[in-house]
């Protein structure tokens, strides 16, 4: 029997595999998971009543990748290519035959296993899946120097891009940069996944019922706009009534005057949890609003962006444009961007009322 596979490497990922199952569920196909991350291990347990599908968490390919210099990256690169191609060519899993290989991008952990598969069933086919932003600003694959081409080349197939055949994601036509020969296959968030994710998280993410406005921070540094923002938060909405959700791994030195958290799951993962359509989220930059209204449309938050007024440094990134395109083609009422502090407090006094974040079963 033919197999789909898939390399999982953050929570996104593997909710994302799941839609994509869920999407064919009644194929012939038998589906193996590879959890990659270390992360990962806790959801080990999610999918054993998928049909069809096993799960692996394979410590072999969670890679370090924190170096220290330019030169120790490039010496870390090609340590972790030896050492991954070595570790797959011995693992049997690698050695069935494979139909279909679905990842993420083309990291280096996507790239062994494609190399090694590929040498088992040749005409395996290679599509790529959401991996977030990256998939709709031109960014599932990385921009390598002279020395890392010749890495890839000598070790891998120097062909990977070309061998993608297949983008499988929230809303194809936002992607920019797209290969003309890739196919582009919508994916559909199923209910089966949103309750698999909530009895995953547990009541990891009950701390966000009630709140009427979730504020993403990116670690941002002390900023004066950005601080009256907040005193205009303060004055329409009581602390209880707001979360801030600090970035997992960047430390800011803004001082929040509400509730805060900071934990490794993603929004994205939260808003298929529970039911966000009357919430606000509120941030300067941060993709993961915009991810949330791909995945659910009008059952997302408002997302109102900041970037005008406390980032203009920021307005030809490749993100603030993608933020154009989704506000383009979803409208003003869904992803709002001031361009003054007066907007913003108009915006904030016309939805004061909103209702707040609920359990997942009132949608």
């Amino acid at each position: 029997m033919l197999n789909n596979y898939y390399i999982a490497q953050t929570p996104y990922h593997l909710m994302t595999i799941l839609n994509i199952i869920y999407g064919d569920i009644n194929s012939d196909y038998t589906n193996v998971i590879i959890l990659a991350h270390r992360s990962l291990k806790q959801f080990l347990p999610l999918c054993k009543n998928v049909k069809n599908t096993n799960t692996v968490f394979d410590e072999d390919l969670c890679l370090n990748y924190k170096v220290s210099s330019v030169f120790k990256a490039y010496l870390k690169i090609a340590g972790n290519m030896f050492l991954l191609k070595k570790r797959c060519e011995r693992k049997h899993i690698f050695n069935e035959d494979v139909a279909h290989l679905f990842v993420p991008s083309d990291d280096i952990v996507c790239r062994v296993v494609y190399n090694i598969i590929k040498k088992n069933s040749p005409s395996v086919k290679l599509s790529l899946y959401d991996d977030a932003n990256a998939t709709y600003v031109g960014s599932f694959y990385r921009k390598l120097s002279i020395l890392g081409g010749v890495f890839y080349w000598l070790f891998l197939d120097v062909n990977y891009r070309k061998k993608v055949r297949g983008i499988y994601c929230y809303n194809p036509q936002l992607i920019d940069g797209l290969d003309q020969n890739v196919e582009t296959k919508k994916i559909a968030f199923h209910d089966e996944v949103k309750i698999l994710m909530k009895s995953a998280l547990n009541d990891q993410v009950d701390k966000y019922l009630g709140k009427k406005v979730v504020f993403l921070d990116q670690g941002i540094r002390d900023n004066n706009s950005l601080n009256q923002c907040l005193r205009l938060l303060e004055k329409y909405f009581s602390k209880d009534e707001v979360l801030v959700k600090l970035h997992p791994r960047i430390a800011g030195n803004i001082n929040y005057n509400f509730d805060t958290i900071r934990d490794e799951i993603p929004f994205e993962i939260a808003s298929s949890s529970l039911d966000f359509t009357n919430a606000i989220t509120v941030t300067c930059y941060s993709g993961a609003c915009v991810m949330s209204i791909l995945m659910f449309g009008d059952n997302s938050a408002k997302a109102v962006f900041l970037q005008k007024i406390c980032a203009n440094d920021l307005k030809a990134s490749k993100l603030v444009v993608f933020i154009k395109r989704v506000q383009n083609y979803y409208g003003q009422d869904k992803i709002f961007s001031p361009s003054s502090i007066d907007e913003f407090e108009m915006f904030l006094k016309e939805n004061k009322r909103i209702e707040g974040v609920k359990e997942l079963s009132s949608r």
